[in-house]
């Protein structure tokens, strides 16, 4: 009788009330308001704002920051952008705090064409590609309870797709855009908020490594880097399988995981001048998501591991739709989505 009656209570949804509906409502419509602002902020220009849909034409150079911020904002996430403030799921607009849609995914296309590319093709393809990724990639994250457990669950929503068309050829590539969602805005809430939008930032970060810096007149970081990881792709690929299996051998080949990314980023800056201008660039992007211990203490599998690269060692990678269920480990994911926007950049 129990087990019936869990059924059908874990059967039953959300009642739509008449608040729960104005909540919501007006939580979208400050959503698209916010999306407007940040687009027209960042240079760009919005086609459509309505819902949780958006349609907007940029330069190509802060598409990610776009999407970084307007995806954070989306969450209510702790960011300052002057005029409002973001606190833990809420909007701050001077002594009134208004919800925002923390517990929900936002999935975006970020389309690089030619100028003469048909418009309508782009866009129905952007269209297209959305759906394609949530139809072949899942990705892990975390789930946590109101009461501070947590499980491993699969999804396949909340992506990034980006993909880059010079006149045909197109290729593409998808980031997951969150890998811990709650089910209580009190539960690990200081993890969840600092992480939404995470890899998005990354991969925007070692961009701007690859521009020319203002203090050292050009890029820190040649574009060799995003060629060097993909002659290294089979070995981290093996070495992944190896972290999830968590065997004796984890920790040295945690190690050299830690390492060889590392030196990727050595190999691939301007001069030796640099080099403290570079670990800033690391640290900030990739190195982040290696060495990250702000999950250490809550997630048992990786304690004890040094430097693990923790999403995928639990398997918080893009994992493909076939027999093999393949995984592609995210930080080559990351490196082939800036190959893409810089491709886009040129």
């Amino acid at each position: 009788v129990l087990g019936r009656v869990k059924r059908i209570l874990d059967s039953l949804r959300v009642p739509v009330t008449i608040s729960y509906h104005v909540s919501i409502s007006s939580a979208l419509m400050r959503i698209a308001l916010l999306d407007v602002a940040v687009i027209s902020k960042l240079d760009g220009f919005v086609v459509y704002a309505g819902g949780d849909d958006l349609l907007a034409f940029m330069p190509v150079d802060r598409a990610l920051e776009a999407v970084y911020v307007t995806r954070r904002s989306f969450a209510g996430s702790n960011i300052d952008e002057g005029h409002v403030k973001f606190i833990d799921g809420f909007i701050k607009l001077r002594s009134a705090l208004l919800p925002m849609l923390p517990g929900l995914g936002r999935s975006y296309c970020v389309y690089i064409a030619h100028y003469h590319y048909p418009l309508s093709t782009a866009l129905s393809r952007s269209q297209e590609l959305v759906e394609e990724a949530k139809d072949r990639l899942l990705t892990k994250y975390y789930r946590v309870r109101i009461n501070g457990s947590y499980s491993l669950e699969v999804s396949g929503k909340d992506f990034l797709v980006i993909a880059y068309n010079p006149r045909g050829g197109e290729r593409w590539t998808a980031l997951p855009l969150t890998w811990i969602r709650l089910d209580h805005m009190n539960i690990m809430k200081d993890i969840y908020v600092s992480t939404v939008g995470e890899l998005a930032a990354s991969a925007d970060e070692i961009l701007k490594g690859m521009r020319p810096h203002r203090a050292l007149n050009e890029p820190a970081l040649t574009r060799s880097l995003l060629y060097d990881v993909e002659e290294c792709k089979d070995l981290l690929v093996n070495c992944f399988k190896v972290l999830k299996d968590r065997s004796e051998k984890t920790p040295i080949i945690a190690e050299l995981v830690c390492n060889t990314f590392k030196r990727l980023f050595e190999r691939n800056y301007s001069k030796k001048s640099y080099d403290e201008h570079l670990k800033n660039i690391y640290m900030r992007s990739v190195g982040s998501l290696i060495v990250d211990s702000k999950l250490a203490h809550k997630v048992e599998p990786c304690e004890g591991l040094p430097g693990v690269l923790r999403k995928d060692l639990i398997g918080l990678g893009l994992i493909g739709e076939d027999k093999e269920r393949e995984t592609t480990p995210i930080l080559i994911s990351l490196l082939r989505a800036v190959r893409l926007v810089y491709g886009g950049m040129r």
